[in-house]
């Protein structure tokens, strides 16, 4: 007998064997959902408990990345930044709808900074570093493990300021409140000024998936309350102010969306500005996050039960239809001199592989359908 004589229990049973597959790859879909990843789970459910309030996630960001006129345009008219400014101010001042502000652009500065892990960088190997208004910080304050947070004063500097820098828990031992760095940011050239280093696990709960500032620099977003003075410092400001008109928003569940897209028309026809749209955070993470509780996990549990149930009676029905099929065979083996034994592995053979074909694509299905459940820090 060799793997040849396996496949051939196969034949007249296509069926049956890829309907045992399914029941299998779907059981062990959800045990991958139920068990692999318990623990991070449930520590991100911690974490994110404060999206569990009701509200919902909306992102909106503008459009003149789509239109490279619009965008030429916009860069070559002297003090349009101004204009966007007063347009972020007006999102900023609206208590009815906070409007967060959490910018990703990296900071060039590796050569004269201690580096503390190749963790703090992304993937264009400059540092990792996010630019909060201050709506991100008032409503979810880091704890501060030395030094002190952003103060008012810190959301005014100019280019050609210090920057304030509150760095992650990560780089503690490779900076300390008082350090200064210099580096590239947006083009331009600054000076950072370290303020204080936040506490371990500090995140805002903004996005789709837990994202720790461990890694990050923090840093206010710049304010522009007057032209530049040369063009590079007017090229940076025109791109801060786009970044700044990106943000999010979080919503009561009584409060229809319409009325934030017209709160966003209007003040752009007000100042003037570009097209913004809204994009909805992405709620798989969250959903996925409900399975770690016990309710949920009862009746996951229970589906995957019954799952297994059927793929077992499955693998039953199989397995004696298979041996009624191949009786011939399986005889002619056996007079041939193969034992009992070696007969009943062949069969147990035929099990393995629906099984290793179930499993394959369970993975797979799992890492496609559900790429949160791969953590967006290092596994805690």
């Amino acid at each position: 007998m060799n793997i040849r004589d396996l496949f051939r229990l196969f034949r007249g049973q296509r069926v049956n064997a890829l309907l045992l597959i399914l029941y299998l790859t779907l059981t062990l879909v959800l045990s991958n959902l139920l068990f692999a990843s318990k623990a991070h789970v449930e520590q991100e459910q911690m974490h994110h408990a404060s999206l569990w309030d009701g509200k919902q996630v909306y992102a909106t960001y503008d459009t003149l990345y789509e239109h490279k006129a619009l965008e030429t345009a916009y860069l070559k008219e002297p003090g349009s930044q101004m204009r966007v400014q007063r347009y972020v101010d007006a999102l900023e001042a609206d208590a009815r709808f906070p409007y967060y502000i959490c910018g990703a652009h990296g900071i060039e500065a590796k050569d004269n900074v201690k580096i503390p892990g190749e963790n703090v960088l992304d993937a264009e190997g400059v540092l990792k570093a996010h630019q909060v208004n201050r709506s991100v910080m008032r409503d979810f304050p880091p704890a501060i493990l030395y030094g002190r947070s952003f103060a008012e004063s810190d959301y005014l500097w100019q280019p050609g300021d210090d920057i304030p820098v509150l760095a992650g828990y990560a780089w503690r031992d490779a900076l300390a409140p008082g350090d200064r760095f210099t580096g590239t940011f947006m083009t331009s050239a600054a000076t950072f000024h370290v303020i204080g280093i936040a506490g371990e696990n500090t995140y805002f709960p903004l996005f789709d998936q837990l994202v720790y500032e461990d890694d990050f620099l923090i840093m206010p977003t710049l304010r522009c309350i007057q032209p530049a003075a040369d063009a590079d410092r007017d090229f940076l400001e025109k791109i801060v102010a786009l970044q700044n008109a990106s943000g999010y928003f979080r919503l009561a569940g009584d409060m229809p969306l319409s009325e934030l897209a017209t709160h966003l028309d209007t003040l752009g026809q007000q100042y003037g500005v570009f097209e913004t749209k809204l994009l909805r955070v992405d709620q798989a993470r969250l959903l996925l996050l409900a399975i770690s509780s016990d309710k949920h996990r009862q009746v996951y549990g229970a589906l995957m039960l019954a799952l297994a149930g059927c793929a077992l009676l499955c693998m039953i029905t199989l397995s004696r239809a298979s041996v009624r099929k191949n009786a011939r065979t399986l005889s002619i083996f056996y007079l041939a001199g193969a034992g009992p034994w070696q007969i009943a592995l062949l069969l147990m053979g035929q099990g393995l592989v629906l099984y290793a074909a179930a499993a394959t694509l369970s993975v797979l299905i799992t890492l496609i359908a559900f790429p949160s459940l791969q953590p967006a820090h290092a596994p805690l």
